[in-house]
C-alpha cells in the first residue's frame, strides 16, 4: 500500500500558497545565479583591474544580501596594498581615516585562509577595532581568494 502524499489533505488555497512560496524561492535562486554569472562575466571582459575588483565586491554583497562589502588586496610584503569598499558613502569613508592595515580579523584571513562567519564582529577574539561611522556588521563573513599566485580577502 502506498503512503499518501502530505499534500493530499490540503485545501486548494493552501496548495496555491505552497506553490507561490516555492515559485518565489525558485525566482530568488534564479536571481542569485544570474548575479553570479554576471560577476563571472565581468571578470572575463577585460576591464581594468580596479573596475573588475569593484564589480566582484558589488556582486558578492548582492549575492549574500549584505549592506557593506570590502576586498583587501595584498601587497608583495603581505600587507594590504588596496582596500575596495562598497556600501559606504563619501562622508563615512572620509571619517574612516587610513585603510585597514591587515591586523585583527583581516590579519587572521591573511595568515589563516579559512573562511570566517562571525555573528558579532566586535566580539571576535581577533577584532582590534572598527572604523568610526560604520554600523556594526552583524553577521560578518570573510574568505581568502586567490588569483594565480596573488591573494586577497573578501569580507561581506
Amino acid at each position: 500500500m502506498s503512503t499518501p502524499s502530505p499534500l493530499a489533505g490540503m485545501r486548494l488555497t493552501e496548495l496555491l500558497g505552497e506553490v507561490q512560496e516555492r515559485l518565489s524561492a525558485v525566482a530568488r535562486t534564479q536571481e542569485r545565479v544570474q548575479d553570479l554569472l554576471d560577476a563571472f562575466l565581468s571578470v572575463t571582459t577585460g576591464l581594468d583591474l580596479d573596475t573588475t575588483l569593484r564589480q566582484i565586491v558589488e556582486a558578492s554583497t548582492r549575492l549574500v544580501d549584505a549592506r557593506y562589502g570590502a576586498l583587501g588586496v595584498l601587497d608583495p610584503t603581505g600587507g594590504l596594498g588596496a582596500f575596495i569598499t562598497v556600501g559606504l558613502d563619501d562622508d563615512v569613508q572620509a571619517t574612516m581615516g587610513h585603510l585597514p592595515e591587515g591586523k585583527g580579523v583581516l590579519g587572521q584571513l591573511i595568515t589563516d585562509p579559512h573562511p570566517l562567519r562571525i555573528a558579532e564582529l566586535s566580539s571576535h577574539p581577533a577584532s582590534v577595532g572598527f572604523p568610526r561611522g560604520i554600523h556594526r556588521c552583524t553577521p560578518s563573513s570573510g574568505c581568502r581568494c586567490w588569483s594565480g599566485a596573488r591573494s586577497s580577502e573578501t569580507c561581506t
